[in-house]
């Protein structure tokens, strides 16, 4: 299993550096930090990084203002891409529709699992749009009076889960081998074609029908058996429009 803590405009050092700690507790390696509103290397960030100093040298940073193109380099770091979030909406809203920690974390915790968890910023947390870069979106159940993790205390949460559910005894390695993301994008290129070919879908429903699809298709966590198979099925779909 695969880990990469991706942390979007993170505000201040002390947390980074705390994150980095946390992530060499639980054995996760790399760190990736978009758009950083503070000095990554500061003193505040090397001293509460402890003896976790190189995962915070070693850091990606990446400086990008194009959502989009953040999104293609979010997408190739693993094959599923997990949002975290306080901030909750009705069914309505489907990019805030989230998914508790405890009924995701420990059905992605298998051995060729390549997870990326997205952390937005300590005052606002992630924005709309960066929901969509995600595969799932998902909450940390707290009290409603003070519902807000700190930053370093949601990573910490969150490799805890994974960290202790990859270790159980239930899960077994031998479980069928996880679609890669590049099968995942393929089966939902042609879920895009086949709502393209469907003339009653009215222009306000067809962003819904396509998130809602790429959420259902998420949720399923699919087996490179199961892709397979429906890549086939929506293949002779579409020839026999």
């Amino acid at each position: 299993m695969k880990i990469t803590i991706v942390l979007i405009s993170p505000e201040t050092p002390g947390n980074i550096g705390a994150i980095a700690r946390i992530m060499a507790n639980f054995d996760a390696k790399k760190l990736v930090i978009i758009n950083p509103k503070c000095n990554v290397l500061a003193k505040e960030s090397l001293d509460r990084a402890s003896h976790a100093k190189n995962i915070l040298k070693k850091a990606v940073i990446i400086n990008e203002k194009d959502n989009s193109v953040i999104q293609k380099k979010v997408r190739k770091m693993g094959n599923h891409i997990i949002a975290t979030t306080a901030k909750l909406a009705n069914d309505y809203n489907i990019l805030r529709t989230a998914e508790n920690i405890n009924d995701i974390l420990p059905k992605l915790a298998k051995k060729d699992s390549e997870i990326v968890l997205l952390f937005g910023r300590e005052s606002s947390g992630l924005s709309n749009r960066e929901l969509e870069f995600a595969d799932f979106t998902m909450t940390i159940p707290a009290a409603k009076k003070y519902s807000v993790l700190n930053l370093s205390h949601a990573v910490s949460v969150c490799l805890y889960e994974l960290y202790q559910s990859h270790n159980s005894k239930k899960i077994k390695e031998n479980n069928p081998r996880q679609a890669k993301e590049k099968e995942i994008t393929q089966l939902n290129n042609l879920i895009n074609e086949t709502i393209n070919k469907m003339s009653f879908i009215r222009e306000s429903q067809d962003k819904t029908l396509r998130l809602t699809w790429k959420k259902v298709i998420s949720k399923l966590m699919l087996t490179r058996r199961e892709t397979f198979a429906l890549i086939g099925y929506f293949k002779k779909l579409l020839k026999k429009r």
